[in-house]
């Protein structure tokens, strides 16, 4: 995400695929384009490194193969960089340019049409008219895993969104080569609906100036940079997430019955209600979080004595 001269808010399919894993990490991204807040310290994460050293290798892999299937000939636009606006500005221009001589692949393609911007690994020359003259392009894109996942639909979409802007035609299909260098059609005529519909969710979320949300944990907790920073939050706030085996709806019912810290729920009145959870069930969670809290005080594994 950033912010453009005009103000506007400069959104990507990166953007896109972290607001659908949690709208938190959207609410600070927006506030570091702002310049509202610091980026998050770095974090040396060496799982995360081969994953993207895995990642390269599959994509020099198979650029190198359709780089010979269409005949040594090809344009790179890896050179091209979009950290500010007026570099995507250049890469997209640089990727017009390509399209329009024709280049039988391209390769980092660059999109923008003032508010989205993209970079697909490739587009690739399909005999079919277009704005550009007697050819058009497809999308290509290249991902470690075995399947196509919810969040590269969404991507695919964006690009071809993005392409069918510039060449005046919209594939009805798109891309990717998997991990297992098997090539997967997407049929994204059955998605494009859905696109759009989270793409102006997205659009109106970070233009309403929303309010600060509490940082949940999440499954997408597992590849962001703001973690550790999310994770020290809750440490101080005691939050209930550090109970185990208390589920976010579980808390929500907590919370309404004015249980709001792990410390509360372990020192909570044995009779105390909660609407909508057993007995059995607060109970459970109750010693959990006094084993818990017991265990931090001592500094030593603790365990319950059942009767």
């Amino acid at each position: 995400m950033l912010r453009s001269p005009s103000g506007t808010l400069v959104l990507s399919a990166t953007d896109l695929t972290n607001h659908l894993g949690c709208a938190h990490l959207t609410c600070e991204r927006r506030r570091i384009a702002l310049g509202q807040r610091g980026k998050p310290r770095a974090v040396i994460d060496a799982h995360a490194e081969l994953v993207r050293e895995r990642g390269q290798a599959h994509e020099d892999d198979r650029l190198a193969f359709l780089v010979e299937i269409a005949g040594g000939s090809y344009a790179d636009l890896s050179h091209q960089r979009g950290r500010t606006v007026d570099e995507i500005e250049s890469a997209a221009a640089a990727t017009t340019a390509a399209m329009r001589e024709g280049a039988p692949l391209i390769y980092q393609a660059t999109f923008f049409d003032g508010r989205w911007q993209g970079r697909t690994d490739f587009l690739r020359r399909i005999p079919i008219a277009s704005r550009l003259g007697s050819h058009a392009y497809e999308v290509l894109d290249t991902k470690l895993s075995r399947q196509v996942k919810p969040h590269v639909v969404h991507q695919l979409c964006l690009y071809n969104r993005l392409l069918a802007e510039v060449q005046g035609h919209q594939p009805d299909h798109a891309y990717v080569i998997l991990g297992n260098n098997v090539e997967e059609r997407v049929d994204l005529h059955r998605y494009r609906a859905l696109h759009r519909h989270t793409a102006r969710q997205l659009e109106r979320f970070v233009d309403d100036d929303p309010a600060p949300l509490y940082p949940e944990p999440v499954e997408h907790c597992a590849i962001c940079q703001l973690a550790s920073e999310c994770s020290e939050r809750r440490r101080a706030d005691d939050h209930l997430s550090l109970v185990a085996g208390a589920a976010r709806g579980v808390r929500a019912k907590l919370v309404d019955a004015g249980i709001g810290t792990k410390a509360e729920l372990a020192t909570a009145d044995p009779g105390t209600a909660v609407t909508d959870l057993s007995p059995e069930r607060l109970d459970l969670l109750h010693h959990q979080a006094l084993l818990q809290v017991s265990s931090t005080a001592i500094g030593a594994p603790t365990r319950r004595q059942l009767a």
